[in-house]
């Protein structure tokens, strides 16, 4: 991180560490305006990292989380993910699905984490989700299906303009995928007010990352490295 007037290096960071918490924060935050606060049951599709990061920030934000139904194509990642996060959400059930249907089948939210892909495989269609959920993709369009997201009540991305130059590239959110007249909102806009919560019927908010995000997220981690004389500091 560099200052922005001298270009000084003001610190040095593990981006990727950074990143993953920016990533599960977003979901969350989507969860804050989007979800049912009284969401119950949670689908997680992908227990990778940013799985087990969005299903601690839904912990914050959904206070009656009592079942999460989980799935991962390899089948060893679910054990890992429940040791991991048992301790995190005490008193919730985690329920191991052998299917991306079954992981969708009842729940209030579904969240997707699945490594992003050039050819998505697109495995969640509209007939797999209840008529109320809030869905929420970190993985760009590679699980939810062009119905999900084109066909609901809402769609929101984190910015409207990132979101429309990627899909202009003409690789990601093609085939149905919604345009610029079906974006409801993007993230600012409805943090600012400017756009208002819905919570009833089909929900989508897709999360692609912003890379302003990951700097705010670096002047907060080396503010509080200072309060906590963490790191190893160097005078220049």
């Amino acid at each position: 991180m560099n200052d922005t007037e001298t270009g000084v290096v003001r610190a040095i960071m593990d981006s990727n560490w950074m990143t993953t918490w920016r990533t599960g924060a977003a979901a969350g935050l989507g969860a804050k305006y989007f979800a049912d606060p009284k969401s119950s049951v949670i689908g997680v599709i992908g227990l990778g990292t940013i799985g087990k990061i969005t299903l601690q920030a839904f912990k914050e934000i959904l206070p009656e989380m009592k079942t999460v139904k989980i799935y991962d194509p390899i089948y060893e990642q679910a054990e890992k993910y429940i040791d991991i996060m048992k301790p995190i959400c005490p008193g919730v059930e985690f329920t191991v699905c052998k299917d991306v249907r079954g992981a969708c089948e009842d729940a209030d939210v579904v969240t997707t984490c699945a490594p992003i892909l050039e050819k998505p495989l697109r495995s969640i269609s509209a007939d797999m989700l209840k008529e109320n959920v809030c869905c929420v993709a970190s993985d760009y369009c590679s699980t939810l299906d062009a119905d999900v997201a084109g066909k609901g009540s809402v769609f929101v991305c984190d910015d409207r303009n990132q979101y429309l130059e990627t899909q202009q590239h003409g690789v990601y959110f093609q085939n149905g995928y919604p345009l610029a007249e079906g974006i409801y909102a993007d993230m600012g806009e409805v943090i600012s007010g400017k756009a208002a919560p819905v919570r009833e019927g089909r929900r989508t908010c897709l999360f692609m990352g912003i890379a302003s995000h990951d700097l705010m997220m670096a002047k907060l981690i080396l503010e509080k490295a200072d309060e906590k004389n963490a790191g190893i500091m160097l005078k220049l």
